[in-house]
């Protein structure tokens, strides 16, 4: 079964929403892991969707529980509604979500220029220029229309420091590294 293979956060997060109680006890149809369970609510709380103890969601869980994104891209764009960078960072969700956007990804090797996710989303919303896949592009706009709906329009009006980047650290802190000595720590 699926739920056997996927990423749990998204589900619990609605199965949660629902009920915030232990999800073990949940009526699942096919039970999943209690550890991949554990792991997904242990996600959930480390980028700030549910209680630390407990399993409610807090202010951000709720406000962010219906948006049509993985839990990680909720909270990069709620996290950037407050530096004002709404559009930005739905575009980045919007290329992140679905397939590969570009016909060619090797297309970005060697570039320094801009991120990944500033070039794809360029290329699917902005100036064109790199080759896109069509169907992944379209599915991407059609993310993008969605979001434009769900997710208010501005709530922070303030540029800060480090832009984007920091609203990505706040719904990935767990993919980050650093360089010690030639090795990543």
């Amino acid at each position: 079964a699926e739920i056997h293979r996927v990423d749990p956060a998204p589900v619990l997060m609605t199965v949660l929403g629902w009920s915030p109680t232990d999800p073990v006890d949940f009526g699942w149809f096919e039970a999943p892991a209690a550890a991949r369970l554990a792991n997904g609510v242990a996600l959930l709380r480390r980028i700030g969707l549910v209680e630390a103890d407990g399993f409610r969601l807090t202010e951000r869980g709720a406000r962010v529980v219906s948006w049509p994104l993985h839990p990680r891209w909720s909270v990069v764009v709620d996290d950037a509604l407050d530096r004002g960078l709404r559009r930005e960072a739905m575009e980045a969700a919007a290329v992140s979500e679905g397939r590969e956007v570009l016909r060619d990804a090797s297309e970005l090797e060697g570039r320094v220029d801009a991120g990944d996710l500033e070039v794809r989303a360029a290329a699917v919303f902005g100036a064109p220029g790199l080759p896109l896949n069509r169907g992944a592009a379209a599915e991407a706009r059609r993310v993008l229309k969605q979001l434009e709906r769900w997710v208010p329009s501005v709530r922070g009006h303030r540029q800060s420091e480090g832009g984007l980047a920091r609203a990505l650290l706040a719904g990935f802190p767990d993919r980050v590294g650093r360089v010690q000595g030639g090795d990543v720590a």
